[in-house]
């Protein structure tokens, strides 16, 4: 898993450089990575829906049924991190709620915890090791200080806190779609793929309330084509 890695410098950059960073006439937040339309301003933005969030991810994939098969050590890699990837979202949309009470992190860290938890049959199912710790712990050094990272960001305005939920399901996706494509097992295929989709549908729920605040997040990890691709769908 290659993605993730420039995220840290990325976010150095955007909390370095607030002094030159685009303003959000909303609420004053900064951000280098949004872009700002000038005349839009929403001054209470609708909630997504319960259904628009749930995308395809209402019930974990039914593994049971497809076939056991060796494990590469690249495969064991991806399912480990996505455990704690899909947990670094959760605990980030968790604090982020409990900060800016806003429901569509309350909605959406319901989901990441149903994504962990189809991650962690696929660790059941190959006697891996769960890495999982406590709220905002990780065993992942790069994750540990992303999160921090993250809520740092987060914690400036909520329209930076919106920017930080897209940011984190643009890699996500990234770092899933690359985990399906190094695996033939039909198991792994099969939780990733519903991950996937329910990350896209995350992320549309992310750029919608940017939108409704006239902040049009640009892709970090995904090509603009496979964004756009996203948005349409």
């Amino acid at each position: 898993m290659k993605t993730r890695r420039p995220v840290l410098a990325i976010l150095g950059v955007v909390l370095a450089a607030g002094s030159v960073a685009s303003c959000d006439d909303t609420d004053g937040s900064v951000s280098s990575v949004t872009s700002v339309a000038p005349t839009t301003i929403v001054e209470q933005p609708s909630q997504p829906s319960d259904s628009e969030l749930s995308g395809h991810e209402g019930d974990h994939p039914e593994i049971e049924a497809t076939p056991i098969s060796d494990l590469t050590e690249a495969e064991a890699e991806a399912i480990l991190f996505m455990r704690e990837e899909e947990k670094l979202a959760r605990d980030v949309y968790v604090a982020l709620n409990e900060l800016w009470d806003l429901r569509v992190f309350a909605n959406i860290s319901r989901s990441e915890t149903s994504h962990m938890d189809a991650v962690g049959e696929l660790m059941e199912r190959y006697g891996l090791d769960d890495p999982i710790g406590g709220p905002g712990e990780f065993a992942n050094a790069e994750l540990q200080a992303l999160y921090g990272e993250l809520m740092t960001l987060g914690s400036q305005s909520l329209t930076d806190a919106l920017v930080v939920g897209a940011m984190i399901e643009d890699v996500d996706i990234v770092d899933l779609r690359e985990g399906f494509a190094q695996t033939d097992n039909e198991d792994i295929e099969l939780v990733f793929a519903n991950l996937i989709r329910g990350s896209e549908s995350h992320l549309r729920a992310f750029t919608r309330q940017l939108d409704l605040r006239g902040v049009s997040y640009e892709p970090l990890y995904l090509t603009q084509m496979q964004y756009d691709e996203i948005l349409a769908g």
